[in-house]
């Protein structure tokens, strides 16, 4: 039996572009969220509940693929990793940039209570998307399943919002704002990027595992794939059509119960794929 191929695979030009990102994007990542020179309590504070974050979606990645997915064979730990520091750097640093440009555009032409509706599915999804393309295109060799996707996804999502968190943690002033807005960023919408990206990352290892199952069907799951995650991160971004509470919190827990739904729609074919590959005779 064949080993797993791990993330250093420098034969492939994937491998490159993914450490190139990471390599470069990393330190600019530093350097933003410095920047906003947090006081050394709202600093602590800050890096403590991104870590949290990162164990808890850590365990969750694992359980999922490997429980409740019925995986035989997890991704190995350092494709995981790539996926994780590709949604932790490359996306947030590019994304602002991105986003700074669209905000102005948009802002001239009268659209600024829509500019994050528009500007952020576009462009943090699609620089998810091309991270879990790239560390999908690393686990081809050892074969590719709507499981792994759903997980590597998972992680890629998972690194940008720790990401996005830890910059609005950094913006706080004193302990008493920064365990507020924890609370409220953990507490509203947790999650999220990471459901939204796993979902994208298990459309599109069907649509590149699964060619016997024809173009069209195939083009077909890759383009649901894509845009029901930003259709659904556009609606949270969204102005609420009223500033009333009950109406807000409405809109939001509709929006994040229908990705859950997505999520675990994705999942069940994930677990049946898997079952249905484990039924197979060995040869």
């Amino acid at each position: 039996m064949s080993r797993a191929p791990a993330a250093w695979q420098p034969r492939q030009p994937v491998f490159w572009v993914l450490a190139t990102g990471i390599l470069v994007c990393a330190p600019l990542q530093v350097r933003d969220l410095m920047q906003q020179e947090p006081a050394g309590v709202v600093l602590t504070v800050s890096l403590l509940v991104a870590a949290a974050e990162l164990v808890a979606f850590w365990i969750v990645a694992r359980v999922l693929g490997a429980r409740v997915l019925g995986g035989r064979h997890p991704e190995p730990t350092s494709l995981r990793i790539a996926a994780l520091a590709w949604g932790l750097t490359v996306v947030p640093v590019i994304a602002a940039f991105a986003n700074t440009l669209h905000f102005r555009v948009l802002n001239g032409l009268g659209l600024h209570a829509f500019a994050a509706a528009i500007a952020a599915p576009v462009d943090e999804d699609l620089l998810r998307f091309i991270g879990v393309l790239g560390v999908l295109g690393l686990a081809a060799p050892r074969g590719l399943t709507v499981r792994g996707g759903l997980v590597l996804g998972f992680l890629v999502g998972a690194g940008f919002e720790v990401s996005e968190n830890l910059a609005f943690l950094f913006s706080s002033t004193d302990l008493a704002g920064t365990l507020q807005l924890a609370l409220v960023r953990l507490g509203i919408g947790f999650g999220l990027h990471a459901l939204w990206t796993g979902i994208a990352g298990a459309s599109l290892a069907y649509v590149l595992g699964r060619r016997s199952a024809g173009l069209a069907p195939r083009w077909g799951v890759a383009v649901l794939g894509l845009l029901l995650p930003m259709l659904l991160h556009a609606l949270w971004d969204a102005p609420s059509p009223s500033i009333s509470p009950p109406v807000v919190y409405s809109i939001l827990g509709t929006v994040y119960l229908l990705t859950l739904a997505a999520f675990v729609g994705w999942a069940v074919a994930g677990r049946a794929q898997s079952t249905s590959a484990s039924r197979l005779p060995s040869r």
